[in-house]
């Protein structure tokens, strides 16, 4: 049997477990790339090697050299490299419990830990004070806002419904998210004024909130096309969907630990969608580590100011 064929008997299991498309999609290209790269051979004649050699094409691959609109250059981060490897991992063990292929193991690239940045107040902004000139713009300006004030993952917002956002009660209601799970997430006061200002200019009717210009829903390319022209107009370094969501939860247990002095992970992971705390986790070491870098904690700071010795 060749991979492709085991491919497709895996998708059609994973869908059968109720996987949302957006999923589907994700194996498709993750696992086709490593089909691609072994030529498509029979699932008999996979070899450890194959693996190993993959991994070391992946430390070798330049960076978005499959995207026409973004720069060649650079090498993929091991977390992306590693993002690969567990989908191939899940793939090859679907075969090997079904006793299609012998048992393979995977090892993972140790990623370096470091501090992941955040867009800084007066960079948010300057985001905020983007021109909404047209219902293109404003469209634009409303994609950003509802990773950065509301959390949403890049697919929530291309598949956003009209009937989703509640303005009544300031709620988005996600529909059939990763882990096929609905929520609701806050729609804040800015987000909300944009909304409605697009809604209104927007020169045709469509029950999908963000649209073309040819009248067609936006898709993850076209998505990214948008952010990467801001990104280059406005001179950023980064400007993704990623980087805004990660700023949305760092940000919002920093506000939470300045005004309470308390995190609540419980509620920030029910608003990102997580499937526990464990993954929200992340967010309050960055938030730590924002508070540390932009605070003084000297703990001589406060020991008598009338003293004439200088800190």
């Amino acid at each position: 049997m060749k991979l492709s064929k085991a491919l497709e008997m895996f998708v059609n299991e994973k869908r059968s477990e109720g996987v949302v498309d957006a999923t589907v999609l994700h194996y498709y290209r993750d696992i086709g790339y490593f089909i691609e790269f072994v030529l498509d051979k029979d699932i008999e004649l996979l070899d450890h090697s194959d693996i190993v050699e993959y991994r070391l094409h992946l430390l070798n691959k330049v960076k978005n050299d499959n995207h026409n609109f973004k720069k060649a250059g650079g090498e993929l981060s091991k977390a992306t490299i590693n993002s690969y490897l567990r989908t191939l991992r899940t793939f090859l063990n679907y075969l090997y419990e079904y006793e299609l292929i012998k048992k393979f193991k995977i090892k993972l690239l140790k990623e370096p830990k470091r501090v992941i940045d955040i867009l800084e107040d007066h960079e948010i902004e300057d985001i905020m004070k983007m021109p909404e000139k047209g219902w293109v713009q404003q469209r634009n300006k409303l994609m950003i806002f509802m990773m950065l004030d509301s959390g949403l993952r890049r697919q929530e917002i291309l598949h956003l419904k009209l009937n989703n956002v509640d303005l009544i009660n300031d709620l988005i209601r996600v529909k059939d998210s990763k882990g096929a799970k609905d929520r609701n997430v806050p729609l804040g006061k800015f987000t909300k004024r944009l909304f409605m200002k697009y809604i209104r200019s927007r020169p045709f009717h469509d029950e999908n909130v963000f649209i073309t210009i040819h009248r067609l829903p936006m898709t993850e390319s076209s998505m990214k096309m948008v952010l990467q022209r801001l990104k280059e107009k406005n001179g950023l370094k980064k400007f993704n969907a990623h980087f805004f969501r990660h700023t949305f939860a760092t940000k919002f247990l920093i506000n939470q630990i300045e005004l309470t002095g308390v995190a609540d992970l419980l509620q920030l992971s029910l608003i990102l969608g997580h499937e526990s705390t464990k993954t929200t986790r992340i967010y309050l070491h960055l938030a730590n580590q924002y508070l540390i870098k932009t605070h003084r904690y000297g703990i001589l700071s406060n020991v008598d100011r009338k003293s004439k010795t200088k800190f």
